[in-house]
């Protein structure tokens, strides 16, 4: 503002204050001059338009509603942008989650079908390969001989699933030794334990029964008992036998070697066969089975639990038969049959009374815990220093964890009266009326 005049100017351009160009408005006519040092319009640096002050100002709000108009037209058009490049991110991030679900479907299936290949092929390879006794007895002694120190040093004298209750008493975290104890309470509450109580001196045999423990739990239970255990394992034997006379039982528990399916005991000499998860290993269970009655006195009663598969029909798919498979292979398992072929064999066997259960439910949370010692310091520390067998077998744990998720694997009980000679005369008698009556009919 020039404070003589009243009156304002812009300045146009240049900035150098010398040589300014005025129009001035006080006149009609308008008049430009050059402000300039030499009066060179060559060196003319701005021009000034000189204007009154009233217009100056009109001006000026003039040039601050547009900016204003100008700015908000300028906000709008960013904000519309700014939603046009947001609706695009979105369909941009909309098209990348399909790719990539549709990526991990494809890699999944992908997955599916080289697993399935992998396992067909290897149920092909395994199938028809069952080892017969002679071949398979080293093996399961072996077996035992090699893991059964390391299974002691970590779990104690029981080598058998635990029993975390069924319905309205199941407990998933029950501690696994005490289930384990549990395990056998349940077993030999189904042999009517008050009835093998009342008796006078008793004579149970357990067939597969590792270094004893089972062995001394029914000596401790039933106090008018003599227990004799079989194993094939001479490692076993030797250990077995140890324990018993640290406990000074070794006048009513002894352990030796010896077959189940070629018992080395008289016919009807025990009151009581007892069998827990070792009938798994038995290359031909029929055999067992007949062995079990031959040895029992009549009215003598088999206690067996075993691993068994699930009822057939449906026949086992791909799946059932590689989680079996490998189980047989990393356990030194003959083969597993269902429940209902065990309750057969008993039939076949005469033995009668036959009562069946399916406590896979009340097992499952053991493997949880196999699996915790297996990965704890010490189990690891065993694992590493019993060698190869032993960390495949731990790492076979998957298999089992498996086979008990889908239903592959079932824990099976079955209890079984040897009848009289005389129950089976009768029996006979009303089996050839029956075969009689249909013969006239």
């Amino acid at each position: 503002m020039d404070s003589c005049t009243g009156y304002g100017f812009v300045n146009v351009f240049g900035t150098n204050e010398s040589s300014k160009t005025k129009l001035d408005f006080r006149s009609k006519s308008k008049s430009i001059c050059m402000n300039s040092q030499n009066n060179d319009p060559d060196q003319v640096h701005s021009i000034s338009i000189v204007v009154p002050r009233s217009l100056t100002h009109h001006a000026n709000h003039h040039v601050n509603s547009v900016k204003s108009d100008s700015s908000i037209n300028t906000l709008s058009y960013v904000e519309s942008v700014q939603s046009a490049n947001d609706s695009e991110n979105t369909q941009i991030h909309v098209g990348s989650a399909m790719v990539a679900v549709i990526g991990t479907l494809a890699a999944w299936t992908s997955l599916k079908l080289v697993n399935r290949v992998r396992r067909t092929r290897f149920v092909k390879k395994r199938t028809g390969k069952r080892d017969v006794a002679e071949k398979l007895h080293p093996k399961i002694a072996q077996f035992y001989d090699l893991r059964s120190a390391m299974w002691e040093r970590v779990w104690g004298e029981h080598m058998h699933h635990g029993f975390y209750g069924l319905n309205e008493s199941f407990d998933a975290y029950k501690n696994p030794q005490k289930a384990q104890i549990d395990m056998m309470h349940q077993l030999l509450s189904l042999g009517d334990i008050d009835a093998l109580k009342s008796k006078g001196q008793l004579k149970i045999l357990d067939v597969g029964c590792g270094i004893g423990g089972s062995v001394r739990f029914l000596a401790t239970q039933l106090v008018n008992a003599t227990v004799q255990g079989v194993t094939l394992s001479p490692e076993q034997v030797k250990r077995a036998n140890e324990i018993n006379a640290s406990k000074n039982l070794n006048d009513r528990a002894h352990v030796s070697r010896g077959d189940a399916m070629e018992l080395p005991f008289d016919d009807s000499t025990f009151d009581v066969v007892w069998s827990l998860e070792s009938a798994e290993h038995f290359p031909d269970k029929f055999q067992f089975i007949r062995e079990a009655f031959r040895v029992l006195k009549p009215g003598g009663t088999l206690l067996m639990a075993a691993w068994c598969h699930r009822s057939c029909p449906p026949a086992l798919s791909v799946d059932d038969r590689y989680v079996l498979e490998n189980v047989y292979e990393k356990y030194c398992v003959s083969h597993m049959c269902s429940l209902d072929e065990f309750k057969n064999y008993a039939l076949r066997a005469k033995f009668r009374r036959i009562e069946t259960a399916d406590w896979t439910a009340a097992v499952k949370p053991f493997w949880r815990d196999v699996v915790k010692s297996a990965v704890s310091m010490k189990g690891v520390k065993e694992l590493v220093s019993t060698g190869i067998p032993a960390i495949e077998s731990a790492l076979a744990m998957r298999h089992m964890i498996e086979g008990f998720n889908r239903n592959t694997i079932v824990f099976g009980v079955m209890t079984a009266r040897k009848p009289y000679s005389h129950e089976l005369e009768q029996e006979d008698r009303l089996l050839e009326a029956l075969t009689c009556r249909s013969t006239e009919n």
